[in-house]
């Protein structure tokens, strides 16, 4: 006849590991769920680039403004948006060009150009 061994109870320490083991693993499952599915939830990109599509919307006049969904590329910690001439840009009817420099520490737009004209600049010491 086979003896089962006798269980032991796991200390506190040991099951707050296994508990953690189990959170990591549901999170890396949730996650890679969501990649493959599309339907992440709202990036700190994201929120950068609606920043920006609003203050277009303050700019153009009359309010009008269609700004194209850009991937920014990231420089120095901050998002960078650009839309060239002919990207899709329009403020007020018109096409344009522009970019639009996101600081996602402070959430705030540190740069925002229109046409090559600046409309918004916080110089480093105000960011």
């Amino acid at each position: 006849m086979l003896e089962t061994p006798a269980r032991r109870k796991l200390s506190r320490k040991e099951k707050l590991i296994g508990f953690s083991v189990v959170i990591v693993i549901y999170a890396i499952g949730y996650l890679a769920f969501m990649s493959i599915t599309g339907e992440a939830t709202e990036t700190i990109e994201d929120i950068a680039a609606s920043m920006c599509k609003e203050q277009f919307k303050v700019i153009a006049y009359p309010g009008y403004a269609v700004v194209p969904r850009m991937r920014s590329s990231s420089a120095s910690g901050e998002f960078y948006f650009a839309w060239p001439s002919g990207a899709g840009l329009s403020l007020g009817g018109r096409n344009t060009s522009g970019h639009c420099i996101v600081n996602p520490t402070a959430t705030q737009i540190t740069s925002l150009t229109v046409a090559g004209k600046q409309q918004i600049w916080r110089a480093p010491e105000e960011r």
